[in-house]
């Protein structure tokens, strides 16, 4: 028996450990003995100081006096206080797996240890993987852990980490995720020979904000785009959150499934200008079947709105998230909302059933229909409507781009293009039984209708569209093209069969009609 004290002590393992193990102090107490052809080198419990802090353990070596295929043999035991994640691979043996040994330095952070202990037990012959177990645990407070670069890192941590051989496992009863407190959190790190597969789940509490920004910054903005990049969310949320991830193949999908509760959360659209106020309900994410929610609830200027979300896959390839929505709408909020003051030719309110639709990674759209009972509309006649009378429109327009075309349409026979932009109405045409391409700064006609009163549609355009004679203010000139007649009313004169064509310009107009007998 030997009692060994030192103030430099090392121990070197090279077939296991790239750096040899160094303490400032060391003390144990060390006892040999032959047995037969092996020597056994044991010692006691042992202590000793080392930057990484305070160490205590034991040691123990077989010798064989043979040619033993296993080679020497070692049982090393080493606990650890009151130190810092920053030494955790002093402990790791190079032997590991690499994908393993990589997640594991790249992804534990910064964090204060509590406590450490380490085990290895097992053949020293390099090679001899099969033959050797290492395990390793860390108590941990205060931790960062960065499980996937492409996925939103977790901090302020207080949980377990194991590592036994080729798996690792996480508990943390306490964390977060930017400010929302996250709880029982569990991720599972297994290697095999076709890669290293990371299943985790969690429990997240916090604000709908924080639920915002993870979408936002992980790969389900993939799914959404750019549609939310610029929103704003207040109020509460919970989640549940379960992952799994290829550690070995970034480029693999990962499988998500998230359940969110939602409890008095006001939406900002921001760019779009909607505000939803005291929305509550789920909504769930699953990567195999996308975004579904049952009957969401809100407020929509000042009145009731519903939704309900869906997406579903069509061929392996996800479908636009789908979010139909139901509420009764007063015109006079559309018009301030889109600030378009043609929409002045409709007043009252009326049933409203809309559709947001965001495909994957491209723009999302707003479709909208209603039968208009309650609004009437100050159309040129046969279209104009008293509010008791019902008339089918049908609206689409992109949520999204410096310019947004919105089109509308009655009853599939009169339709209205409108196109916006930064510097608000900047073109527009109104087709007859077929939509007409919107020319940028003008107003175009076309199409084809059975009876048109030229003096009708020319107080129409100019009080609504600011077109005809009111041209110069808005900037906008009219023009028509290939509009078809039947019977055309104009300065006191009938025609029949009359093709039209005519482009304004600010001081004259080019006129060209043909009919059958012109």
């Amino acid at each position: 028996t030997v009692q060994l004290k030192s103030s430099d002590f090392a121990m070197s393992f090279p077939t296991i450990f790239r750096e040899t193990l160094d303490y400032g102090e060391f003390d144990a107490e060390l006892a040999w003995r032959v047995e037969g052809d092996r020597v056994r080198l044991v010692s006691g419990p042992f202590t000793a100081k080392a930057e990484e802090g305070n160490v205590s353990g034991l040691f123990a070596l077989d010798i064989p006096l043979f040619d033993d295929p296993l080679g020497q043999r070692m049982d090393l035991v080493v606990g650890l206080r009151d130190s810092h994640s920053r030494y955790r691979g002093k402990y790791l043996p190079y032997t590991l797996n690499p994908n393993l040994l990589n997640w594991v330095s790249d992804s534990l952070g910064e964090g204060n240890i509590i406590d450490a202990g380490f085990i290895f037990r097992g053949s020293l012959r390099k090679g001899a993987l099969a033959h050797r177990t290492v395990q390793l645990y860390f108590n941990v407070e205060d931790a960062e852990l960065a499980y996937h670069p492409d996925w939103p890192p977790l901090h302020g941590i207080a949980g377990s980490v194991y590592v036994n051989n080729t798996e690792v496992d996480v508990i943390a009863p306490v964390a977060k995720v930017y400010d929302s407190a996250v709880s029982d959190l569990r991720v599972r790190v297994r290697s095999s020979d076709d890669g290293l597969y990371l299943k985790g789940s969690a429990s997240i509490e916090g604000t709908a904000s924080d639920g915002l920004r993870f979408v936002n910054e992980s790969p389900l903005r993939n799914v959404v785009g750019d549609t939310f990049a610029d929103w704003a969310l207040q109020g509460n949320l919970d989640a549940r959150l379960s992952l799994g991830l290829n550690l070995g193949n970034l480029s693999d999908a990962p499988q998500v499934q998230l359940d969110t509760r939602w409890e008095d959360v006001a939406i900002d659209t921001a760019a779009i200008g909607l505000q939803i106020l005291d929305t509550s309900g789920e909504l769930h994410y699953d990567s195999r079947e996308g975004f579904s929610a049952g009957q969401f609830s809100g407020e929509l200027w000042g009145r009731p709105v519903t939704a309900e979300v869906s997406q579903g896959t069509r061929d392996g390839r996800l479908l636009p998230v789908d979010v139909a929505l139901v509420s009764h709408v007063d015109v006079a909020d559309v018009r301030d909302w889109l600030q378009l003051d043609l929409l002045a030719l409709a007043e009252g309110s009326a049933q409203v059933h809309g559709r947001i639709l965001v495909p994957p990674g491209e723009t999302a759209r707003i479709e909208a229909q209603s039968d208009l009972r309650g609004v009437s509309l100050d159309l040129p006649n046969p279209w104009n409507k008293a509010a008791e009378e019902e008339l089918p429109l049908a609206l689409a327009m992109p949520l999204a781009g410096e310019r947004r075309d919105l089109r509308m349409n009655l009853d599939e026979a009169l339709f209205v293009d409108v196109r916006l932009g930064e510097a608000g109405f900047s073109g527009g045409s109104l087709g007859f039984g077929s939509s007409v391409a919107i020319e940028e700064g003008s107003f175009v006609i076309g199409g084809r209708t059975v009876r048109l009163r030229l003096d009708e549609w020319n107080r129409f355009l100019a009080e609504y569209f600011g077109v005809g004679d009111s041209s110069f203010a808005t900037g906008l000139l009219l023009g028509v093209r290939d509009l078809e007649v039947g019977e055309l009313v104009m300065f006191g004169q009938q025609f029949t069969d009359v093709r039209l064509n005519a482009q304004q310009s600010t001081d004259a107009w080019r006129l060209d009609v043909a009919t059958e007998w012109l």
